[in-house]
């Protein structure tokens, strides 16, 4: 049975799918233009001589000790933070400004 309703529910249906289809139609070509600008405007400002990155220093590190940064390296990639929990509980007192 076709009933004017049925007619209504169905137009209606079909105009709410072409109205949210129409919102994905447009891509992302401003994000598109500027891809990867901001990665290589933040590595620029954080380069202290922009030479270096065209000729970057070879020379060793020196006046450190070989074993000390071992164990920090070490240390740095194992985390040095570990769960022990609190020594006392915690008391918030909360006065009622009277």
């Amino acid at each position: 049975m076709n009933t004017p309703t049925d007619s209504i529910f169905f137009i209606t249906t079909i105009l709410v799918i072409v109205a949210l289809n129409t919102g994905c139609a447009n891509g992302p070509e401003r994000v598109a233009d500027d891809f990867g600008n901001s990665v290589r405007a933040m590595r620029a400002a954080q380069t202290n001589d922009p030479l270096t990155i065209l000729n970057p220093d070879t020379t060793l590190v020196e006046g450190t000790d070989g074993v000390r940064m071992e164990g920090a390296l070490k240390s740095y990639r194992e985390g040095t933070s570990s769960s022990t929990g609190t020594s006392r509980p915690l008391q918030i007192n909360v006065d009622g400004g009277q």
